[in-house]
């Protein structure tokens, strides 16, 4: 899963620097430098994600998280995070990752790969506000 996820970025101009399997590997790429955003899969280990979530959050580094199913629970603190369901669609993989750093305000990569195929952006369920 992670070769195809690197080889779909790639293909679309971004740069990959991971994956990184333990919270160490996190706290490592955080700290050698600025991450643009990260994508977070939420079926690996059930004690793994909602942490490395949490530290990325902290660090202020965008991410995308990947699940097999789309209800599942998510903490209050992470429900604005792009949400992607497995098995990963490449155009809303790359909507999603693109979305996390607009909100952010980071730079999207420059499109000059030939093979860059246009990714948009996927209907998102309304935002339900309390009143």
């Amino acid at each position: 899963m992670a070769l195809e996820l690197q080889q779909v970025l790639l293909e679309a101009c971004f740069r990959v620097i991971g994956p990184a399997v333990a919270l160490a590997d996190i706290q490592r790429l955080i700290e050698r430098g600025p991450l643009d955003c990260a994508i977070v899969d939420l079926d690996i280990d059930r004690r793994f994600p909602l942490p490395a979530s949490d530290l990325l959050a902290l660090a202020d580094v965008p991410f995308v998280m990947l699940t097999p199913d789309p209800w599942r629970e998510v903490p209050e603190r992470h429900r604005n995070r792009p949400i992607v369901e497995k098995p990963v669609d490449r155009a809303r993989l790359i909507a999603a990752v693109e979305r996390a750093m607009r909100r952010s305000g980071k730079r999207l990569p420059a499109n000059d790969n030939p093979r860059q195929w246009q990714a948009t952006e996927t209907p998102q369920p309304p935002m339900q506000s309390a009143s």
